[in-house]
């Protein structure tokens, strides 16, 4: 189905010594993206859960660099009773530069302790669902 996009800004803080962007700066990038879905998507601002990340992976694709238009699209690629997976494609000026994956638990934001994934959000992730196989 769909994919959620976020456009991002490369700063100049984001450069190492070598004139692009540093290794690490790519999961900010990732949460960026991950906090802008949730935000728009879950509404977590008015939302008695939120979320913690339990797992994180990626596979860096291309180099970016200062100045490069970066555009982030990520998905919901599964489900379980307390828990979702995230997949993530970064892209500069067109080139795919990094894909990645995490794993959110949800969490009551009263108490911090793990619960299911709500209903309604189970009903906003299926227009941003792909598990891989174009479905």
């Amino acid at each position: 189905m769909g994919r959620y996009t976020t456009s991002l800004q490369v700063r100049f803080r984001d450069i190492d010594p070598l004139y692009h962007v540093s290794h690490t700066v790519y999961v900010v990038y990732m949460q960026q993206a991950r906090l802008a879905f949730c935000e728009e998507v879950l509404d977590l601002a008015d939302s008695a859960y939120d979320t913690v990340v339990a797992h994180l992976e990626l596979d860096y694709e291309s180099e970016v660099a200062f100045g490069d238009d970066l555009v982030a699209e990520t998905w919901i690629t599964d489900v379980g009773s307390s828990s979702f997976t995230m997949a993530y494609e970064v892209s500069a000026n067109g080139t795919v530069a990094v894909t990645g994956e995490s794993v959110q638990v949800v969490i009551d934001a009263e108490t911090g302790e793990k619960t299911d994934v709500p209903a309604e959000w189970r009903e906003h992730f299926e227009a941003y669902r792909d598990d891989g196989d174009g479905s």
